[in-house]
């Protein structure tokens, strides 16, 4: 069963990157935020199928 408030975190993570990303005037730093809303986007839909992995990056 799904953490609704882990979810609804992620959620709102996620669109708090999206916003970061869109106001970056470096490319870079735009691509880095991109990238961590599509991690917490990811996030989100494990966590909504109760298979959160809980961590935004890979393990060595």
């Amino acid at each position: 069963m799904p953490d609704e408030n882990t979810v609804e975190y992620y959620a709102k993570r996620e669109a708090q990157e999206r916003e970061l990303a869109e106001a970056a005037t470096d490319p870079a730093i735009q691509a880095i935020h991109l990238d961590l809303a599509k991690r917490y986007a990811n996030l989100q839909d494990e966590a909504a199928q109760g298979r959160s992995r809980l961590s935004l990056f890979k393990e060595a």
